[in-house]
């Protein structure tokens, strides 16, 4: 089994958001997949248990950091291939935990400079991590000054960019029905974004 972590000590930065739409793709693809939900808060539990019976199976699991282990062998015995970890804002404990089980971390992030600020302060105990780390923008307007200074600003970060998700309704219209983005009924922008991230996930976890 393959573990994705979402890291991000900010709260808003689209986590949850990022992780349910991924977590869907994987399983829309055929992959078995897993969101294990390490938020108190449970907005991926909230997914999970609204998502549509006729859609590809989620596993939800909802755990913490002393349980994580554990329930990762759990769903290792049940045959899921690709676990997608949701942490939590402001728990160091719960961010060292997944980093430590992941064999890939993505961290979103909102375009700002006090956001990217923010997440550079926790790029040093990543990298310590040994995994391999990919950035992704979050709630961004495309074709914008500001994003293009936060593009430059990950640029001088040595991390790929591995995609950016736009502004858009779609993502908050799947979340509530519980499905991901790719499920809504037509192929749109924001479809793209979430297979740029996937590719990036598949291919980095292929060469571990």
């Amino acid at each position: 089994m393959r573990v994705l972590a979402l890291a991000n000590r900010k709260g808003g930065c689209g986590k949850t958001t990022l992780s349910t739409a991924v977590a869907s793709a994987f399983a829309a693809g055929g992959v078995p997949a897993a969101l294990v939900d390490l938020d108190p808060q449970g907005s991926a539990t909230a997914w999970a248990e609204c998502r549509p019976a006729d859609r590809p199976k989620v596993r939800l699991i909802r755990s913490r950091p002393a349980s994580l282990a554990d329930d990762l062998r759990r769903l290792t015995s049940e045959g899921i291939v690709m676990a997608v970890l949701d942490t939590p804002p402001h728990s160091d404990a719960a961010l060292a935990g997944a980093v430590a089980v992941a064999d890939a971390v993505l961290c979103p992030s909102l375009p700002s400079a006090f956001d990217l600020l923010a997440l550079a302060s926790i790029l040093p105990t990543l990298r310590q991590s040994g995994r391999p780390i990919g950035i992704v923008l979050t709630s961004v307007t495309h074709g914008t000054v500001g994003l293009r200074d936060a593009e430059t600003a990950i640029g001088s970060m040595d991390l790929p960019l591995v995609g950016s998700m736009g502004r858009r309704m779609v993502y908050q219209y799947a979340a509530a029905k519980g499905l991901g983005p790719m499920e809504m009924g037509r192929r749109h922008e924001a479809v793209a974004e979430v297979e740029a991230v996937c590719r990036w996930v598949m291919s980095t976890l292929e060469g571990r």
